[in-house]
């Protein structure tokens, strides 16, 4: 049980790393350390057509999974606007996430994103970033075996915090 609110994580896996990639995987975190996630059906977006095998061989997913599995990307981003806008999430990734987060509030609402990333370093100021890395670092074995999806990676997020937060708090 947590005493304390956690930061809320959010962690996307993409179709690619390439300039034309989309979401295809959306996972947050809830300050009660509940994890949320949703795959994105890319056919739903005539646009969304880049596709990198060496990404699908790292998360998994493929297309046609995401087209039986999926959700509507208005859906999923219809559902981080009721429950993230406003608050302050955070991403080791930040500037990947937020470009990825404006394309699909974009294509699918025509919209901005009403959530704005901020970098988790930024949780700990006052905290050596080397020590805060190798900590970032050994919050991976909190989740071995589980697969390279947003979800695992948002609780290697709340665990990397958890372990902060035992050495600085």
């Amino acid at each position: 049980m947590t005493l304390h609110p956690l930061p809320q994580f959010l962690d996307i896996e993409a179709s690619s790393l390439g300039r034309d990639s989309y979401p295809i995987e959306i996972a947050w975190s809830y300050p009660n350390g509940e994890v949320e996630a949703h795959l994105i059906d890319p056919y739903h977006i005539l646009d969304w057509t880049d596709w990198d095998p060496a990404a699908q061989a790292v998360h998994g997913l493929s297309r046609r999974y995401l087209s039986e599995h999926g959700a509507d990307p208005k859906l999923v981003a219809g559902r981080i606007q009721a429950v993230l806008a406003g608050q302050p999430v955070y991403s080791d990734a930040p500037d990947y996430d937020q470009g990825w987060l404006e394309t699909l509030f974009g294509d699918a609402l025509g919209v901005r994103s009403p959530v704005r990333l901020h970098p988790i370093w930024v949780l700990w100021p006052d905290a050596r970033g080397g020590r805060l890395h190798e900590l970032y670092d050994a919050a991976w074995a909190d989740v071995a075996g589980q697969p390279h999806r947003a979800g695992t990676d948002v609780r290697h997020r709340l665990a990397w915090y958890r372990r902060a937060q035992a050495e600085f708090a």
